[in-house]
């Protein structure tokens, strides 16, 4: 029995339709199989931040500070926005300082004084550096700001030191009044330099009153300045430079021989 003519259309177009799919499925590009643990390309930039920091830490094992300069520009340059910029840059400044670049040093230390202006590290090195220089004003400004976040009486010590070359004796003499009146200035010590290439520790209390004594002299009042050199013996015995002040004090030299500067620089 012959099938009906409908039905063998509907087979044909069915068949048809089979086909074209088929077709269609087959023309298809396969995705390429992902994996949970596929690794991303690394960047040339990444490449470039870990070379830099290599060639950094290589170049301080070996003390070479030019190559550590030139690896910090790079990773700055590099990783402009990046979390360790900062880093960067306040190694850098400890290069600059620690290399005695010191008008660079003010340069970048200004910059990221100005970045955070309570950063005590960076304007210790900051009041260093300008200190220095011979940048007084500037120098004693940003140890007195020091001072106002440290409470260091250290750092007062140095504001102190400042404003007797400056001389500034009544804010000398007022700063040291602090320091005296402060019990750690008993126990901290402080490096004092003194016939231009010896030096001691000493109490900072004992360096306080031997900076009165200097203030003292400079303004012809002498025998206040002996009591203060004498008292900074009473606290240090072996204070070498108080018992060259009294010396001196006893033994006048000619104008122009005498102490002309401060003692305890950093």
């Amino acid at each position: 029995m012959r099938k009906p003519i409908s039905q063998i259309f509907i087979l044909v177009f069915l068949l048809l339709a089979f086909q074209n799919a088929l077709f269609a499925q087959k023309g298809k590009p396969t995705p390429p199989a992902t994996t949970s643990n596929a690794t991303p390309p690394v960047s040339w930039k990444t490449e470039m931040v870990q070379l830099q920091k290599n060639i950094y830490a290589s170049a301080v094992k070996y003390n070479d500070i030019n190559a550590a300069k030139n690896a910090l520009y790079s990773l700055i340059d590099l990783d402009p926005t990046g979390g360790g910029t900062a880093s960067y840059k306040d190694s850098l400044l400890n290069l600059f300082y620690g290399s005695q670049q010191y008008v660079s040093a003010v340069l970048l230390g200004r910059e990221l004084h100005d970045l955070d202006p309570k950063n005590k590290s960076r304007l210790a090195i900051l009041a260093l550096a300008e200190q220095n220089l011979g940048v007084y004003v500037e120098s004693l400004d940003h140890y007195k700001k020091l001072y106002d976040l440290s409470q260091n009486p250290s750092d007062l010590y140095q504001a102190a030191v400042l404003e007797f070359q400056l001389q500034r004796y009544l804010e000398c003499n007022i700063s040291l009044d602090k320091i005296l009146s402060n019990p750690a200035s008993e126990k901290e010590k402080i490096y004092i330099a003194y016939n231009q290439q010896q030096g001691q520790e000493c109490p900072l209390r004992a360096a306080a009153f031997n900076i009165k004594g200097y203030s003292a002299q400079s303004m012809n009042k002498l025998d206040d300045a002996k009591m203060m050199f004498n008292e900074a013996l009473k606290v240090f015995p072996e204070f070498e430079l108080a018992k060259n002040n009294i010396k001196q004090l006893e033994n006048p030299q000619p104008q122009g021989q005498g102490q002309t500067k401060a003692p305890g620089q950093k």
